[in-house]
């Protein structure tokens, strides 16, 4: 399978349909998106650690559950294997391969991933995207706080202006009255 930086996906071969489908709702590519969940973090803890090193990883004993034990009867764990690449000129793609995991590895030297820890990663990167979007929560609030103060004084300018008006009125209807009986003499 082949994604571009932002996981979406450009490019797959052999079986990948049997992890891969497409979300319900709005159509996307984003592979986390197509990945069974318990195929999305170990792909995405992966995948995020390539991009930061740019050193191949491996990820290995992710359980095989729900619909994919189907797929890979008699097998117990998967392991994908992640690593960047340059096809496309100004941006990285990943490179990853889900494969069984039958036997210890032995591929090409490659960092690996323990998914106890790679659970804490992602919890704490989870926890930073809240602490920010608490922080644009907070400043939106303060924001709408202002203009609510803002809109408060227009309305109270308003409220005089009408108040104003209607003293206007009363005078106007009371001239127009006085000049009616007026009116009325001299005819």
């Amino acid at each position: 399978m082949v994604t571009d930086e932002n996981f979406n996906l450009l490019h797959t071969t052999g079986n990948a349909h049997r992890w891969l489908t497409l979300p319900p709702g709005e159509i996307s590519t984003n592979v986390l998106k197509m990945l069974p969940e318990s195929l999305a973090l170990p792909f995405e803890v992966g995948a995020n650690k390539v991009l930061d090193t740019g050193n191949p990883v491996r990820v290995n004993q992710i359980e095989i559950a729900g619909p994919l034990k189907f797929f890979y009867e008699g097998q117990k764990f998967l392991r994908i294997l992640i690593r960047r690449t340059q096809l496309i000129e100004g941006s990285f793609q990943l490179i990853a391969t889900f494969e069984p995991e039958t036997k210890p590895s032995d591929y090409s030297p490659s960092e690996e991933i323990d998914m106890s820890a790679a659970s804490k990663e992602k919890i704490n990167i989870l926890e930073r995207e809240l602490r920010i979007n608490r922080e644009n929560l907070q400043t939106t609030i303060e924001e709408l706080e202002s203009s609510n103060e803002e809109l408060q004084a227009a309305n109270e300018e308003l409220q005089s202006s009408n108040e104003e008006l209607e003293s206007v009125n009363e005078e106007l209807y009371t001239v127009n009255a006085e000049f009616q009986q007026k009116n009325s003499r001299t005819l």
